[in-house]
């Protein structure tokens, strides 16, 4: 079975399901993120080679915090939790873990996209329609890409970092998601505070930045992929490399626009 096949095949699967799950929300999207959490810990800790019994603690149960906080007090308490984790860890970085540097960056890259998706989802006004966007929107761009840049090939985006982009495909990673949002407006009457267009291109941008990040992570450890649970993609985290950037860029965004930590 070709990549293609198996990437296609594991989209129809998982994008309804994820639809479905982000639909109904409560504690069945809250559990599913802490899950995605979880397992993308997981999947750092294979990827930076992090041993540490101490990290395997901090960074496998980020996500189990993070969602009992936000479940029990709300955005306020998740806020707090993170900090104070990322807080504690960095005190005890240097007498408990030999791999400090990468054990935090790894609660920063899992912990403030955790929070950002559980705060979007939970606004009121538009939090269903934007985590729908947003997801929608990101994997628009991975497959405009893919797409892009099998059909047509060209120059290298970043061949040092990622041998496999280039400059078409990046452009299709940008193009679809501009298309699907701007037909959109003709059925769907949007409550997000900006232009859709707008976001549209940010939220692709950001999310092929948090595809390069990753791949330049797995060239710094020399490794293909952060894992093999998805056929076709890898590993969980080379599925949401890009979310996890785009939903902490959108966050700000829509704090930035209508102050949303203080509805």
């Amino acid at each position: 079975m070709s990549e293609f096949t198996q990437r296609f095949m594991s989209s129809i699967i998982l994008v309804p399901f994820v639809l479905i799950i982000v639909w109904v929300g409560s504690y069945w999207f809250i559990g599913l993120v802490t899950v995605i959490t979880v397992v993308a810990g997981y999947e750092w800790l294979r990827l930076c080679n992090i041993t540490d019994p101490l990290a395997k603690f901090l960074l496998l149960l980020l996500g189990p915090f993070i969602a009992i906080a936000f479940i029990i007090a709300g955005y306020s308490a998740g806020i707090i939790v993170l900090t104070l984790y990322l807080i504690i860890s960095f005190l005890i970085s240097d007498k408990y873990l030999s791999n400090k540097a990468w054990t935090l960056i790894g609660l920063l890259y899992l912990g403030l996209p955790t929070l950002s998706i559980f705060i979007l989802r939970s606004e009121s006004q538009f939090g269903l329609q934007g985590i729908i966007f947003l997801f929608v929107m990101v994997w628009l761009s991975d497959a405009g890409g893919y797409i892009f840049g099998r059909l047509f090939g060209g120059p290298k985006l970043a061949p040092i970092i990622s041998p496999g982009k280039t400059w078409t495909g990046s452009f299709g990673a940008v193009l679809l998601p501009v298309c699907f949002a701007y037909f959109s407006l003709f059925t769907v009457k949007y409550e997000l505070p900006m232009n859709i267009i707008v976001l549209a291109i940010i939220i692709s941008i950001s999310s092929q930045f948090g595809d390069l990040l990753e791949s330049y992570i797995k060239r710094v450890f020399n490794k293909k992929d952060s894992g093999s649970i998805i056929p076709g993609h890898g590993g969980l985290l080379d599925r949401i490399d890009g979310l996890l950037i785009a939903s902490i860029v959108m966050i700000v965004i829509l704090i930035t626009k209508t102050g949303i930590l203080l509805l």
